[in-house]
């Protein structure tokens, strides 16, 4: 009897042993492997206080970057100028050109000849930073600047 528990104490040990030699080898690949970092959603990132102009926090703040969404938020800029002055209205009719279907990156897929409110067009680029909505806008806002200056 004396031997049958020492034999299952010894079986007990070596057991122990496979699952920890388990744990840390290849036969459990994930005790072995290191964790990945997450990634973070940026590249760049500024914030400045905006009453002295003083860099708060910032990561790659030199780094060059396209201008990405700081081009619509122009577009919106000169829209809502344009608001202000009753030059445009949010229930404008923008008819969607093959340039502005055709633009490529972000965007909310306008086909050639779509008819949209500003106010929809304006919605797509903010909320969903559409290249070919903000485009679009820009095509329509030229054109009554353009009109605006012939008169």
């Amino acid at each position: 009897m004396i031997l049958r528990v020492r034999f299952i104490k010894r079986l007990f040990i070596i057991a122990l042993a496979l699952v920890f030699w388990a744990a840390i080898t290849e036969v459990c690949p994930a005790a072995t492997k290191a964790v990945k970092e997450p990634q973070l959603p940026y590249k760049a990132y500024i914030v400045v206080e905006a009453n002295s102009g003083k860099v708060l926090y910032g990561e790659n703040v030199d780094a060059k970057r396209p201008p990405a969404s700081i081009t619509k938020l122009m577009v919106a800029c000169v829209v809502m100028e344009k608001l202000a002055t009753g030059a445009v209205k949010l229930t404008d009719r923008l008819t969607v050109s093959k340039n502005a279907s055709n633009i490529g990156g972000s965007q909310v897929y306008l086909s050639e000849g779509e008819k949209f409110s500003l106010e929809e067009l304006m919605k797509a680029m903010m909320i969903h930073s559409a290249n070919d909505a903000a485009y679009a806008i820009s095509e329509h806002v030229a054109a009554v600047l353009i009109k605006w200056s012939n008169s």
